[in-house]
């Protein structure tokens, strides 16, 4: 369903009348309204709130007969916020009942538009006393989604890790493999690789999570691969008793 400039327009000056704010849009008025709607979407899409407007070719152009990109959720909430930026421009006082519908209409833009990413503790916040029912419960908040793979490991320990490039490599062998920790809870040992199969000595010193870029190059292509490994480190030796 296309929502043109001019239905939205239209469908603003039709309130403005039952408000008793303006008689009959004059085509000057029209030209207005479309300048100061191209207007309002652009500052809007400045404050995080992109309409998916469609913008003239040239500024001031607009055309009542254009495609404005809102879908049928958005035209309502937007005319109740045109309503207020018009009586701006006419020099009308806005009715307090308008100024809160344009409100609400501002919360339903933001609730359409606005996507919150799940917030999640990190995996060095203790999860506190009293607050573990087994001997041998986690003593930290689970990871971030981007750890769901991670492999668990213990403070102290030392591993040889290796990763398996043959998928990417298929006739062709490495040529050089780079490692870097994303953190201090881990050090580097000895690296190694040989045509398909990079290896590194990791030494795990502190606790939370970890995650292991390698980055690889191979014969007869300027080609780089970066593959990530994710751990999560915990104290071996701290087991928790409840009292």
């Amino acid at each position: 369903m296309e929502i043109t400039k001019g239905d939205l327009i239209s469908g603003v000056y039709a309130l403005m009348r039952i408000s008793g704010l303006t008689v009959n849009p004059t085509p000057e008025d029209v030209v207005v309204g479309l300048s100061i709607a191209d207007d309002y979407a652009a500052e809007l899409k400045g404050e995080g709130l992109d309409l998916g407007w469609q913008y003239p070719s040239s500024y001031g152009s607009s055309d009542p007969a254009d495609n404005s990109g809102l879908t049928p959720e958005m035209a309502g909430p937007f005319k109740k916020l045109l309503f207020i930026q018009l009586c701006s421009a006419f020099g009308k006082d806005v009715p307090m009942a308008v100024a809160a519908t344009a409100a609400q209409g501002k919360r339903v833009l933001e609730n359409i538009l606005v996507s919150v990413p799940v917030a999640q503790n990190p995996s060095t916040l203790p999860i506190g006393s009293g607050n573990q029912d087994r001997m041998f419960d986690e003593r930290f908040y689970g990871e971030p989604p981007k750890n769901n793979d991670a492999d668990y490991v213990y403070r102290g320990n030392i591993l040889n890790y290796s990763h398996d490039f043959s998928s990417w490599l298929v006739d062709e062998t490495l040529v050089s493999v780079e490692w870097t920790l994303d953190s201090s809870n881990a050090s580097l040992g000895t690296e190694s690789f040989t045509d398909q199969v990079a290896t590194a000595e990791l030494t795990f010193n502190g606790i939370g999570g970890l995650g292991v870029s390698i980055t690889a190059t191979k014969t007869n292509s300027t080609d780089k691969l970066t593959v990530v490994k994710n751990f999560i480190i915990s104290d071996s030796t701290g087991l928790i008793y409840n009292a």
